[in-house]
């Protein structure tokens, strides 16, 4: 069964409304998100700070359960606007470390580090997050994400404005990468 939540954010009061988020709750499979979200106008508007009307949404999201300290996050996110929107950080509700990663060739082994400078999705695609590829990493976990344990995730983009969904914890037993310590990351390699 495929789960999609869809963003729409109308900026009436550009910066008054900056860092807004609602959330969706569990038990609605496909529901609106409200955000925040402005975007550059026009180079030949007078009026940079004109509200944008910006759309995000996300297929099939979902959280790998573990009783490990890390976890992986994954979806297929996808930009309905005609602008780019640029993803800097991730936050979650199961810990207060998270990042974005990527997996790359070292050494002749695919490994993951983290993304500092953050991913684009390019207007009218979609932006893949799953095992084995470009992922969101949650580190340092207090206690493990239980199978159909719903996990909050939002993500910022670097105009300010959020992106918040709800994913469910389930089974997985593949793609298991390597950790690599990064200059701005400290991910323990096991």
């Amino acid at each position: 069964m495929k789960r999609t939540l869809t963003l729409t954010a109308a900026l009436a009061l550009g910066a008054a409304l900056a860092g807004c988020t609602s959330t969706v709750p569990s038990e609605q499979p496909s529901a609106a998100v409200s955000t925040a979200s402005t975007a550059a106008s026009d180079a030949g508007s007078s009026a940079a700070s004109e509200p944008v009307l910006a759309e995000v949404a996300i297929t099939d999201p979902w959280v790998k359960a573990t009783d490990t300290e890390m976890t992986g996050a994954f979806g297929t996110l996808e930009n309905n606007t005609d602008v780019p929107i640029h993803v800097v950080a991730v936050s979650s509700s199961v810990t207060d470390r998270n990042e974005l990663h990527e997996m790359v060739m070292q050494d002749g082994s695919m490994v993951m580090v983290e993304m500092e400078e953050g991913f684009v999705i390019e207007p009218g695609t979609a932006f893949v997050l799953e095992p084995g590829g470009n992922h969101l990493m949650l580190m340092d976990l207090a206690a493990p994400v239980e199978v159909g344990e719903d996990v909050e995730l939002t993500l910022e983009f670097e105009d300010g404005g959020t992106f918040t969904w709800i994913a469910p914890a389930r089974t997985f037993a593949g793609a298991n990468e390597e950790y690599v310590e990064s200059e701005a990351s400290a991910t323990p390699t096991p």
